[in-house]
């Protein structure tokens, strides 16, 4: 029986939530053949997709935009896939530009579009609206993500929710970390993604000046732009607060600590979030939309418009955490992250005609 072929673009091969993704999702879909093609960049993963065709189309941005898709063109004709599945914005435009009327388009929207790409750059959405129709079918992360794109760009074709799923050793060796945290002094906090703006890590660092220098502490587990500012935060404060640098080890890194925080601005799922609930980890969020989805309102949630919000959160809930609300919360984590949930519908997707 022929196997149908899929192509995967994306933009990088580096250690980020969407390439994480692919990594732990091909192997699994053994049904199918497989096409791995990224834009260039970072490729420290690219020795996991070795048993696969992969090809860098070395772009460069805008001014390499006409190159790089005839170069997908190139490998399209090669491969011949059925399906070209396309992840993140700039490969969907490539894409889009590159395939033939007879191959299915797929694209997955992992982000807040609005924010990363449309308000920062009218192009971007014209650009968006004109392309879109070139597409068969559009995947989100969540809810929230799809009602944004779907806002901005009026898009009209079959559009899905498939939640990322969380490798199940996220759930291994899970003891009660509420109990832990009541009798912590100080209570160990971490908070994993890259170092840049929308993340808020220096909102992050003004609440932990607020708090008793005994009673919490923070790990901070990324890498990127904002590491010379937060650096020079923590010298300056002494507040109780390191930075770990990007980590490949969070199941086993996330066992040693009570509580995660994330501050963002926005997010379109939250990887990270659901990798640390999965543990076991009491979650403290920023309040939006998405990690109320997420965690189906049973986390603790704080306002981004005053640290001292994050500082009385955390205080609170070292008092109050409820540990079946909690459980709850785990539990609907892990029904809507499940692999069983994320191949099924990934499957189902893939097979529509």
């Amino acid at each position: 029986m022929h196997k149908l072929t899929i192509l995967h673009i994306t933009e990088q091969l580096g250690i980020g939530g969407t390439e994480v993704l692919l990594k732990n999702t091909l192997p699994e879909l053994k049904e199918f053949e497989h096409v791995v093609v990224y834009l260039g960049g970072s490729d420290e993963l690219k020795k996991d997709f070795v048993q696969y065709p992969v090809y860098d189309l070395e772009h460069r941005g805008k001014r390499t935009l006409i190159r790089s898709i005839l170069r997908l063109k190139r490998i399209i004709k090669n491969h011949k896939p059925d399906i070209v599945h396309a992840h993140l914005y700039w490969s969907s435009i490539i894409a889009r530009f590159a395939k033939p009327a007879n191959v299915r388009l797929i694209t997955t929207v992992h982000s807040v579009l609005s924010k990363d790409a449309f308000e920062k750059n009218k192009l971007s959405l014209w650009m968006e609206k004109m392309t879109a129709s070139k597409q068969n079918d559009v995947i989100a992360v969540s809810k929230f993500a799809l009602q944004d794109y779907i806002s901005y760009t009026g898009f009209k074709g079959r559009a899905h929710v498939v939640y990322n799923f969380i490798p199940a050793q996220f759930a291994r060796h899970i003891s009660s970390k509420v109990s832990v945290m009541k009798q912590q002094e100080p209570v160990k906090c971490i908070a994993v993604g890259n170092l840049k703006p929308v993340k808020n890590y220096a909102y992050i660092l003004e609440a932990f000046k607020r708090l008793p220098q005994s009673a919490f502490t923070l790990d901070i587990a990324g890498e990127g732009s904002m590491k010379p500012v937060l650096e020079s935060m923590i010298k300056d404060t002494g507040i109780p607060v390191r930075l770990m640098g990007s980590r490949s080890d969070l199941d086993s890194l996330l066992q040693e600590y009570t509580v995660f925080i994330q501050a963002s601005a926005y997010e379109g799922f939250g990887i990270a979030m659901s990798e640390a609930i999965l543990s076991g980890l009491v979650p403290v969020l920023s309040d939006i939309p998405v990690h109320r989805e997420v965690t189906d309102n049973k986390a603790f949630y704080f306002d981004l418009d005053d640290p001292q919000f994050l500082a009385n959160t955390l205080l609170t809930m070292k008092v109050n955490a409820d540990e079946i609300l909690l459980n709850k919360c785990r539990e609907y984590v892990k029904d809507i992250t499940s692999p069983a949930h994320y191949f099924g519908r990934l499957r189902s997707i893939y097979g529509l005609t």
